[in-house]
């Protein structure tokens, strides 16, 4: 990993973004998940200082903590996101009551800003940056 990290604050923005447009395409979900993962281990380790994961998901994420560990869940090791996605999709479907609709409706208030500031980074091209050079770095250990 390199050494550069994303402040918290600007992870958790991004993730609400993300988690906001998940209902309109399966990508930002699983992206979510990825930085999710990687804000819990970060925080676990304690490099975030004296914070707990719950507490940080309770003040910077605005979803529940069950849809946080859902979201995680989509990228642990050992399956594929977008396989887990339809699955997540499918059970979800399945345990609606007929006749019901989803509203798309978000847990961000209108009034709620989760867009990056104009003085700041993106955070979604920082995040690409970032996933390039993992990318290119785990090449090189391949290669190694």
């Amino acid at each position: 990993m390199s050494g550069f990290l994303i402040p918290l604050d600007q992870v958790a923005n991004e993730i609400n973004v993300r988690l906001d447009r998940a209902a309109k395409a399966d990508d930002h979900r699983i992206a979510a998940g990825h930085l999710l993962r990687e804000a819990r281990e970060r925080i676990q380790t304690g490099k975030e200082g004296p914070i707990t994961w719950t507490d940080w998901v309770a003040s910077n994420i605005q979803r529940s903590m069950r849809d946080v560990q859902r979201c995680i869940a989509l990228v642990e090791p050992g399956g594929d996101p977008e396989e887990r996605r339809e699955t997540e999709k499918t059970t979800n479907r399945e345990a609606k009551p007929k006749g019901s609709r989803a509203t798309g409706a978000s847990r961000v208030s209108p009034s709620t800003s989760v867009e990056p500031q104009a003085d700041q980074p993106d955070p979604l091209g920082v995040t690409i940056i970032q996933i390039k050079t993992l990318a290119r770095d785990d090449l090189e250990d391949l290669a190694k």
